[in-house]
């Protein structure tokens, strides 16, 4: 089994320090060697053809240029940072506030994102500003048609669109697909719900390449009346909190979650629930989790957490419990807070079985080696989970009964 848990172990290298480089962004984003990743509604675009079938498509920038210049004022300075939307600065502010409010600014009006570099001796070079480092390699890009209902319609008439989470439990993607496709529709997602200010309630705009989200009124403050401020909003007469402090809601959310593995002795205790997959089982804190999903709540440790799951879902006392590994989500933070999982295993000490909870859809049965065989499919992040817990015990999540 392999060592890299489902939707992590991504090739290419993030490249975080060039997410606010507008030079380079617009360099990379504009050549033949991108590779754009397209969503349609947080699912990724995949091709039609038999002998391409469920693999992910991915665009150029001459196959989205006219989708993505028609959000640009001036497209002859690219799409990120301030030039191709008329903004300029005004006399006398701080050279810091500006920068921090330009570095990799999208427009409102795009979803779209740098993901990082897939880094090849042969690939080539890439301008930046002076002092940063650019490896040789293939940029990568996503770019969400949501909002384009015109030129999303012409994407999805030529290619299918895969449901991630069919996707993912059925091991439609190949492991590089599939953490790629998780990053983005993450990062996406976020950035198509984070539409105001959660401080002032102004509208917000992307900045570092689709990596920070910033208040609007900030760069109202800042620059010169243009479009982009006319979507962005007007300064308020007070100063919004944002632009004080950092505040949890300027960077991508993650959300720690528990998946349990209670264990005696040779056997596991799995669950699953009504109209799953013949055969399919799941560790505790994901079956049962119709709203909560083994959240970490505030002040809790991992192990009291994974004690808590344990008790709320089966009624079981579970004594020793040990962190196992960590495991990403293909699912964005709102999908019940699997983006991201943390896995914990658990022992538990009571010999007593486990409570059915009332009016609970699923059943709960310990498996023993011999009742179980190794599945042959992939799962998504929680039953990738399982098959590590049971393979550790000689046994695997996926039984053929």
């Amino acid at each position: 089994m392999s060592s890299t848990a489902s939707c992590a172990g991504l090739r290419f290298d993030r490249v975080s320090w060039l997410r606010g480089s507008n030079v380079f962004l617009n360099a990379a984003l504009t050549s033949d060697a991108a590779r754009i990743l397209l969503l349609d509604r947080g699912h990724p675009l995949v091709h039609r053809t038999a002998a391409r079938r469920k693999q992910v498509c991915y665009a150029s920038w001459s196959d989205v240029r006219s989708t993505v210049l028609a959000c640009v004022d001036r497209p002859e300075y690219g799409v990120f940072g301030p030039e191709p939307y008329n903004l300029r600065m005004r006399e006398g502010s701080p050279q810091k506030a500006w920068l921090g409010s330009t570095q990799g600014l999208i427009s409102p009006l795009l979803s779209l994102a740098f993901l990082g570099i897939e880094i090849r001796e042969d690939g080539p070079n890439w301008p930046a500003e002076p002092g940063l480092h650019v490896p040789k390699g293939t940029p990568y890009f996503v770019l969400s048609l949501t909002a384009s209902s015109q030129h999303r319609h012409a994407w999805t008439k030529a290619c299918d669109v895969l449901d991630m989470r069919k996707a993912i439990a059925l091991g439609s993607l190949a492991p590089q697909d599939t953490a790629l496709v998780s990053m983005a529709r993450s990062l996406i997602d976020w950035n198509e719900r984070m539409r105001h200010c959660p401080s002032c309630g102004s509208k917000q705009y992307s900045a570092l390449s689709g990596h920070k989200r910033v208040c609007g009124t900030a760069l109202a403050r800042h620059a010169h009346p243009c479009t982009i401020l006319e979507i962005g909003g007007r300064a308020p007469p007070q100063e919004c909190e944002a632009w004080r402090t950092l505040q949890n809601y300027t960077h991508p959310r993650t959300d720690p979650v528990v998946l349990v593995g209670i264990v005696c002795d040779d056997k596991i205790l799995l669950a699953r629930k009504r109209g799953w997959p013949k055969g399919l089982y799941s560790c505790i804190a994901y079956v049962y989790s119709s709203y909560h999903s083994g959240f970490v709540e505030q002040g809790e440790s991992i192990e009291e957490a994974t004690r808590r799951e344990a008790m709320e879902e089966t009624g079981l006392d579970v004594g020793h419990v040990s962190y196992q590994w960590y495991v990403p989500s293909a699912y964005p933070a709102r999908n019940h807070g699997l983006f991201p999982p943390s896995s914990c295993w658990g022992s538990w000490l009571l010999s007593r079985q486990p409570m059915r909870r009332s009016g609970s859809t699923s059943t709960t049965n310990w498996k023993k080696p011999s009742s179980l065989r190794k599945s042959k499919s992939k799962a998504f992040s929680a039953h990738e989970t399982n098959n590590k817990a049971v393979a550790s015990y000689g046994m695997a999540t996926k039984s053929r009964t």
